[in-house]
């Protein structure tokens, strides 16, 4: 017995303490399972419960333990891990196992509004009921769908109002469904009072039938009211239903009785009523075809429904309906005249309004300066023509032209006026031309001013000022004429100056650099005055081109020397070419480095610009055969780099989309992921670059807040935790610290403080005071057991003392009744 007392595990020992020290240290959830559903102490079930994890075995201890304290700490302890929200918390399959099978409507309840999961939640919503819970998922659930599936099941008209109000500005959809079923209430109210004027509406009707004498359309009349009362007869009132069935029998009755004595008056008023019916039909058609809005439509009722009317019997004495049909069918005939004619001159409009849109385009295209009259002319005729076409690609092509035109127009308006307000400046500018006799500036100074004119008549600006310069234009026109006489004298004198001056250089002491400087420069100079002047005479020209040669052979070995260099250029070029290409020839796309491409595109332009000159010709075709090539390189690098760009979107788009992600730290996990992902193969403008670089620092930033946040939100978590059990231990230590407590105060303080300090265990508390806090508790049981020790002792003593002075009384009676005397 004494070995098998020892071998026992701790916690099946008699001793509540041990056991309790024993399912703290224990992890096998099957014998804390045990312990939670049989222990015989209620302090040590609730640690087990602590420790269990299993929320089904939590389910059953929470409907079955014996103690309220241990089956409310099971149940909370139970919705806190289907919540999700303990570390140690089932998979997410498995607690949706369990929810769907659970009828607890407090546990569906709490985990509707503190699941973890979306998914989790949503399950829940679905078997929650209590209106006021889904009016406040509906309205601040994290999820859409999770909030949506909350309106749906609210069928409370307050609990409508709550959610509607509160998410006008936050969920649309939810907004709009709660909107919804409101309307759906308020019409379901409103229904027994709309059917029952509906039916007191059909029973007047009824009740006025037969009156006029008028049975045989009456009659048709009771067909249609009694179609309509059959489709409320299920909802009418019962007395509205007596009241229709009266009226129809009396009804009836009458009809009967008319019938029995006019036959024959019956037949034709049956007749008659057929044909309104099939002129009624007819002018229906006619409705429909107005309705229709169709050319073919109303030119087919055109062709047939006029005769087929004409065919119809027209009794000689029409009656006010009969007449009331004609003038209908007139009247809808005429409209269905009046919109074919529409169409076809729609037709006729839709053509010109494309011949116009190609005027104005025309018009645009002309260089020469717009003539108001033409501009208001096609404005106005562009008004007439578009009031009524709507939105067709005709008119909108017109619309545009003419806007373009205008806008042209008004510009070139401006453009005249600024030039009306210098006329006198250009008068004066022409004149003084003409005054120093430079004819190129006069020349120059006259076309400019003629050009002003045109274009000010052209906008349709006042000529106050511009008849006075136009007759200045014309009485300065001679004398222009006469400059440009002189023009061939003083380019003949010109020319003579550089024979001179060639024949200067034939002799010259230059160097050949110099020399051949000096050389272009005179042969450009007389090539400019062939182009500008008038024609030179040919001893000019034998003269200047003979001193031109014998120049040009004392800088032949100048030229030979520059013909040499250009020619290792080219051939340096070509080299260059040579290589670009091939390179681009067997160059691997696939596995390119991009910022060795990017530094060669930019070193071979660097070297095709510091290599020398060539020939005109041979540059011409070198850059072209360079561009090619390097246009191949560029378009991989392009390509590369809007490739580079949008991988770079999708990362800060994945960015952004993770800144409301539910769980924080996976997706700070891909948020670091993404940041690895981040590089440049051929960068964009820096502009753009550095762009798009802080929109996705921003939304880094963003998630990295919400974790801070979090963080902080958790310390001050800790702090409140720590400071609850820093409260209770303070409360136990004065306790015990108080000589004015008896020992029954003193133990049920103590047990009303551990449950609370055991309770309060659960709650997390910075790592660093753990240690602290426990040492401080257990110092503070010490004392508590120190205390009650102390007690005992003294209640021991005073027993012994008691008993003590008893013994003396019985000693001193027995001494008595020995001697009596």
């Amino acid at each position: 017995m004494i070995i098998s007392r020892f071998l026992k595990p701790k916690w099946r020992r008699a001793n509540p303490e041990t056991r309790k020290q024993a399912v703290n240290s224990l992890t096998d959830q099957g014998v804390l399972s045990e312990i939670g559903r049989s222990d015989p102490d209620p302090a040590v079930r609730r640690m087990a419960c602590k420790k269990l994890h299993d929320v089904e075995v939590l389910a059953v201890v929470a409907e079955s333990d014996g103690d309220a304290g241990v089956r409310e700490f099971a149940a909370a302890r139970q919705r806190r891990l289907l919540c999700g929200t303990e570390p140690d918390s089932p998979p997410l399959e498995k607690r949706l196992a369990h929810l769907a099978g659970s009828h607890s409507v407090r546990l569906l309840e709490q985990v509707a509004a503190q699941g973890k999961e979306p998914q989790l939640r949503l399950q829940a919503v679905q078997c929650v009921d209590d209106a006021d819970v889904l009016s406040e998922i509906a309205a601040r659930d994290s999820s859409a769908p999770v909030r949506l599936a909350a309106a749906e099941r609210l069928g409370d008209k307050d609990a409508l109002e709550r959610a509607l109000r509160k998410s006008r500005k936050k969920d649309k959809k939810v907004y709009r469904l709660a909107r919804a079923k409101l309307r759906e209430i308020a019409e379901r109210e409103q229904a027994p009072d709309r059917i029952r004027g509906q039916c007191e509406g059909l029973c007047e009707r009824l009740e006025k039938l037969g009156r006029g004498q008028t049975w045989v359309q009456d009659n048709a009349v009771l067909e249609h009211v009694h179609k309509q009362w059959q489709a409320l007869e299920s909802q009418a009132e019962t007395q509205l239903v007596e009241r229709y069935r009266a009226a129809r029998q009396r009804f009836l009755e009458g009809y009967q009785a008319y019938c029995a004595g006019n036959q024959l008056r019956i037949r034709e008023q049956e007749n008659r009523a057929d044909v309104r019916r099939r002129k009624q039909e007819l002018l229906d058609e006619l409705d429909v075809a107005l309705a229709s809005n169709s050319e073919t439509v109303l030119q087919q009722v055109l062709e047939r429904v006029p005769l087929q009317w004409e065919g119809l019997e027209h009794p000689s004495e029409p009656d006010a309906a009969e007449m009331r049909l004609a003038a209908d069918f007139a009247d809808s005939l005429n409209k269905v005249r009046i919109g074919l004619k529409q169409f076809q001159q729609g037709h006729a409009r839709q053509a010109r309004l494309k011949e116009l849109a190609g005027e104005i385009e025309s018009l645009f295209a002309e260089r020469a300066p717009l003539h108001a009259a033409a501009i208001a002319a096609v404005e106005r005729e562009a008004g007439d023509i578009t009031d009524g076409v709507g939105q067709g690609d005709h008119a909108q092509r017109l619309r545009q032209g003419l806007a373009k035109l205008t806008r042209r127009f008004e510009e070139q308006r401006r453009k005249a006026i600024e030039k009306q307000e210098r006329l006198a400046g250009r008068v004066q500018e022409l004149e003084q031309a003409l005054e120093t006799g430079v004819l190129k500036k006069a020349t120059s100074a006259y076309q400019k001013l003629d050009a002003d004119i045109e274009l000010i008549e052209a906008s349709g600006l006042l000529d106050q000022q511009v008849r006075p310069a136009k007759q200045a234009l014309r009485a300065m026109l001679p004398r222009l004429r006469e400059l440009q006489n002189w023009r061939k004298w003083g380019t003949d004198q010109h020319r003579e100056s550089l024979c001179r001056s060639m024949e200067q250089l034939v002799d010259a002491d230059l160097e050949p650099e110099l020399l051949a400087d000096h050389l272009q420069e005179l042969q450009i100079e007389w090539k400019g005055l062939d182009r500008s002047g008038s024609p030179g005479n040919r001893a000019l020209w034998d003269r200047f081109h003979t001193a031109s040669d014998r120049v040009f052979e004392r800088c032949g070995p100048y030229f030979e020397e520059q013909a040499r260099q250009r020619e290792t250029s080219r051939t340096q070029r070509e080299a260059l070419c040579a290589d670009l290409e091939e390179f681009l020839e067997k160059i691997d796309w696939e596995s390119m480095d991009w910022k060795k491409a990017v530094r060669a595109e930019r070193e071979m332009r660097n070297a095709w610009s510091a290599l020398g000159p060539v020939k005109p010709k041979a540059r011409r075709e070198l850059d072209k055969r360079f561009r090619k090539a390097l246009k191949v390189l560029n378009k991989h690098l392009a390509e590369e780099r809007t490739r580079n760009q949008a991988h770079k979107q999708r990362l800060i788009t994945e960015a952004l989309a993770l800144r409301d992600a539910p769980d924080l730290d996976k997706a700070i996990l891909e948020l670091k992921n993404l940041q690895q992902q981040w590089h440049t193969t051929v960068a964009g403008k820096h502009g753009h670059e550095n762009r798009i670089w802080r929109e996705f620092r921003t939304a880094c930033d963003e998630v990295f807040a919400r974790r801070h946040k979090q963080d902080e939100t958790r310390r001050e978590a800790l702090k409140a935790y720590q400071k609850t059990r820093q409260g209770v231990c303070e409360e136990l230590e004065v306790l015990v610290q108080s000589a004015s407590v008896g020992e029954r105060e003193l133990q049920q303080g103590f047990q009303a403080l551990e449950i609370r300090w055991n309770a309060a265990a659960e709650l997390e508390v910075p790592q660093s005071t753990v240690r602290e806090l426990l040492r401080r508790w257990d110092q503070a049981a010490r004392r508590y057991r120190g205390r009650l020790r102390e007690f005992r002792y003294f209640q021991a003593r005073e027993q012994l003392e008691r008993l003590r002075r008893r013994a003396a009384l019985c000693d001193e009676l027995e001494g008595c009744l020995e001697h009596p005397g």
